[in-house]
């Protein structure tokens, strides 16, 4: 399991340059961490949107008065659609 709370400009960091961080975020998951489930704790949902990975799971939390979410991803290698069957032929 890999938990990240990255910064998302509300009291810390520039939104602008938070969105490199967020894509690199969501291309480390991707290309290291096949098998496992990332989490993403974040109260900036566009900025979550930059993790170019799509959410299996969003729980809704406030910090504060501040809307949030910890978003869960299941990481794995390749593509998650089945593989197609290959008819033989007689």
């Amino acid at each position: 399991m890999i938990l990240v709370n990255p910064e998302y400009g509300e009291r810390l960091g520039d939104v602008n340059k938070l969105e490199g961080t967020y894509s690199r975020i969501g291309d480390f998951m991707k290309q290291k961490c096949g098998g496992y489930f990332g989490y993403v704790f974040t109260g900036n949902l566009d900025l979550a949107k930059k993790i170019g990975l799509k959410a299996k799971r969003r729980i809704e939390f406030y910090t504060s008065t501040i809307d949030c979410r910890l978003l869960e991803y299941e990481l794995y290698s390749g593509s998650r659609a089945a593989p197609k069957e290959v008819k033989e032929e007689q």
